[in-house]
């Protein structure tokens, strides 16, 4: 909650209304995060501190990926839009586990899964690295 909040304000008020920079940012941080918790000691407040930064660096954009469609599409048209970014974001919650399990079972344990969500992260950041944002307000046209 706290990480949609900050990325809502940030969105607004750093970038201007603009939705892609926050979600690129929040894609780069996500898979640095990911990436480091292969090497995490084992230190409880070292790992809660991780896990927090995390979830509020993953949760940054959520709004940007709920508003990005807003840009370019009428009221009409809008709950479609929104109802396909969520999907997509519902299918990856429905597949990610059965593939970070695959990856706990074998020998690649926690280290292969936390490798794979940051892969998963930097492929996010090549899609949106091809998007095009549009420019002016993103708010729901009428």
């Amino acid at each position: 909650v706290l990480g949609n909040m900050v990325g809502g304000i940030i969105s607004d008020r750093v970038f201007k209304k603009r939705r892609k920079p926050l979600m690129l940012l929040s894609a780069i941080f996500t898979s640095i995060m990911m990436y480091s918790l292969v090497y995490a000691p084992n230190n409880p407040l070292y790992l809660s501190l991780m896990l927090f930064l995390m979830g509020l660096l993953l949760n940054l954009s959520y709004s940007a990926f709920v508003l990005y469609p807003s840009s370019f599409t009428t009221k009409e048209v809008y709950p479609l839009a929104y109802s396909l970014v969520n999907t997509g974001g519902s299918l990856g919650g429905a597949l990610v586990p059965g593939v970070v399990g695959f990856f706990l079972d074998s020998q690649y344990g926690w280290s292969g899964a936390f490798l794979f969500l940051s892969g998963c992260s930097l492929f996010c950041l090549l899609i949106l690295l091809s998007i095009v944002e549009p420019v002016g307000e993103c708010e729901v046209r009428r």
